[in-house]
């Protein structure tokens, strides 16, 4: 009877221990707590709101890409963006028509349609005429950008934060499923 009650008390414990509030895994530390997007330039002629976008078909069996590349005047001089989303063979099923969308203030890059792929894509892009002043280079950072307007990290290959000449640059950053990435400071 006493080992009944023993083993009935330390289940207990154990729920109790894993609902505690310093339990790591029940509530993970942000990193990217209290950061805000990086916003670009928007050009002379645009709207806010805009996108700048790019559309192909790709067939899911074969490698294929979506690129933008593109430059405007904006109110602080030249901004150039180039984008480029690259899927590996076998990555989906099918073909799809893959529009990828920069938004003309925030710098976020977003997909469409909704999809999650077997391989993941890899994305390249170059913000250059970004004013980086003030801005700590080590807080920089690109990320998946949750609905609930959270941050969480993207796996790249590399990241280059260039502050005096004002450019952006991230290779490989792995795209497991569209949505909305960007910049953080």
């Amino acid at each position: 009877m006493i080992k009944k009650y023993a083993g009935i008390l330390i289940i207990f414990i154990m729920v109790l221990s894993g609902c505690t509030k310093d339990n790591p895994v029940e509530n993970p530390i942000n990193e990217f707590e209290g950061r805000s997007l990086i916003n670009i330039p928007k050009s002379i002629e645009a709207e806010v709101g805009a996108v700048i976008s790019a559309s192909k078909i790709i067939d899911g069996c074969k490698s294929g890409s979506v690129i933008i590349d593109t430059q405007y005047q904006s109110s602080t001089g030249p901004m150039k963006i180039f984008a480029e989303i690259k899927f590996k063979a076998n990555a989906f099923t099918g073909s799809k028509l893959i529009t990828m969308m920069i938004d003309n203030v925030s710098g976020t890059v977003s997909f469409d349609p909704p999809s999650v792929f077997s391989r993941p894509a890899n994305l390249d892009m170059k913000l250059e005429g970004v004013d980086l002043s003030g801005i700590n280079q080590d807080h920089v950072d690109f990320v998946y950008i949750n609905p609930n307007g959270t941050f969480e990290p993207v796996l790249y290959k590399d990241i280059i934060i260039n502050i005096s000449s004002n450019n952006l640059e991230i290779k490989d950053a792995e795209i497991n499923h569209f949505s909305r990435y960007g910049w953080c400071r």
